[in-house]
Parts: structure tokens; C-alpha cells; sequence
């Protein structure tokens, strides 16, 4: 089973700002793909075009970040109870 590691990145932005932008901050400080990044907070993904203010957020608050490995396979044509994921 693959470890994993965790890591604290301290961000100070305005609550004004979208999910995007928090992405793209951390992008800067660690040059990890945007698109690979993953926004969390109480067991749910937070939306890219949404604002920190519209999921509550305020001072000090926290928000998990994953990262994204591999894709996952286009939707295939045929009908199957199987999913494949490329990694």
C-alpha cells in the first residue's frame, strides 16, 4: 500500500477569493499542477469557481489538500459493471 505524507502549507488569502486562486497559490509555493490538486473541507471537495466566504471559511480556517494521481479512463461505450483507472 502506498504511504502517504503529509505536509502543512500556511496560506493567507482573503475569503473573497475563489478555490482557484487558493490552487493557484499553492501551485506557486510547491509547483504542483493545479489540476492535480484537490480542495477539502469536512469530507467534501470544494468547487473551483466557488469563494472561501460561500463555504463559511474565516480566519485561521483549514482546508485538506490532496493530490490527484494518475487519470482516470474515459467512460466506455459498452455496458460493464467494471471501471478501469490508468495509473
Amino acid at each position: 500500500m502506498p504511504t502517504s505524507t503529509k505536509s502543512v502549507v500556511m496560506l493567507k488569502v482573503d475569503v473573497t477569493v475563489s478555490l482557484r486562486r487558493v490552487k493557484e497559490r499553492i501551485h506557486e509555493m510547491k509547483g504542483i499542477q493545479v489540476s492535480k490538486l484537490i480542495l477539502c473541507a469536512n469530507g467534501l471537495e470544494l468547487i473551483d469557481h466557488y469563494r472561501l466566504q460561500d463555504y463559511g471559511f474565516s480566519d485561521n480556517s483549514k482546508i485538506d489538500v490532496s493530490i490527484r494521481f494518475g487519470t482516470i479512463a474515459s467512460p466506455s461505450t459498452t455496458t460493464s459493471s467494471e471501471s478501469s483507472v490508468n495509473n
